[in-house]
Formats: structure tokens, C-alpha cells, sequence
């Protein structure tokens, strides 16, 4: 709790009492569940790793395709920065040791990598969460491709 409030006060994230929900068992914040023991990964994305078959030779292992629906409303940019930490946790859980994420989203893409500042306090609070995951790699790189390369992902 100390953590997350110190996270809040750096980025200047101020909350209204009277849109939060404060002494709530649990609850769901970027893509976790959280509750007063612990925050655990997202069962339902769990089961959607747990449920796709194994690759069925080298190749086919070396790319993972994934599709993250969110059952929360989120913007654009949250929902991006959502699919690109569920794709490092989903290159975790398979045991990957080097990752290349192709995104379609310049903003998400260009701010992991440096380029672009991050002004918006939630984005921040995902690109945060972005950076741990990375630390379970020895590689994590973030390319920019065009929309027309990523339609499957967007359908």
C-alpha cells in the first residue's frame, strides 16, 4: 500500500473520496487482481495461456500471437499498454528469455523506447508496471510496424 501511494504522490495522481472505493476486499488495477493479501495475475488471461496449444515445431514457437480482452472500459492507450503487459507476461509464463513485441500504437511504442514523455499519470503507471515485467528478460525490444501489418491483432 506505502508502494503504491509513493508511486501516486511521484506522478501526481490525486483521488476523489467520492470516486473511490476505499476498504474494498479486492479489485482489478492494470490487468492484476488485487486483493488485501496480495496482487495476483488475472485468472481468465492465466486460463488463456494455459489453453493454447503448444507450439507444433521451432518456428512456430518463435512467434506467439495473443489477444487481450478487457471487461473494463479503458482508452485507447490504456488498452495498448494493457496487450503489450499481458504479452511480456504471457512471454514469461512460456519461459521466453528474449521478446520482440510488435505495436501499431507510435505512442505506446515510442514512449517505451524513450522518444515520447509521458504526461498522462495513468499511462505512467503502466509504463512503470512495463518495466518490471522487462526485468525478467535479457531482451525486450519494442517495434513500431503500420496498422495495415497488424490488422489480425486489430479484428
Amino acid at each position: 500500500m506505502e508502494e503504491t501511494f509513493q508511486i501516486l504522490r511521484r506522478y501526481g495522481v490525486k483521488l476523489n473520496p467520492q470516486k473511490c472505493l476505499f476498504g474494498a476486499k479486492g479489485g482489478r488495477f492494470l490487468g492484476y487482481i488485487v486483493t488485501e493479501r496480495d496482487i495476483e495475475a488475472n485468472p481468465s488471461e492465466i486460463n488463456a495461456l494455459q489453453d493454447m496449444p503448444p507450439p507444433r515445431n521451432l518456428r512456430e514457437g518463435e512467434r506467439m500471437h495473443l489477444s487481450v480482452q478487457l471487461d473494463y472500459r479503458a482508452t485507447n492507450n490504456e488498452a495498448e499498454y494493457e496487450a503489450l503487459i499481458a504479452g511480456l507476461q504471457a512471454a514469461r509464463h512460456v519461459g521466453a528469455s528474449r521478446v520482440v513485441i510488435h505495436t501499431d500504437s507510435q505512442l505506446a511504442a515510442q514512449q517505451l523506447m524513450g522518444a515520447f514523455e509521458i504526461n498522462n499519470a495513468r499511462l505512467k503507471l503502466y509504463a512503470e508496471a512495463f518495466e518490471k515485467l522487462k526485468t525478467n528478460f535479457t531482451e525486450v525490444m519494442v517495434q513500431k510496424i503500420p496498422r495495415a501489418e497488424n490488422q489480425a491483432t486489430d479484428e
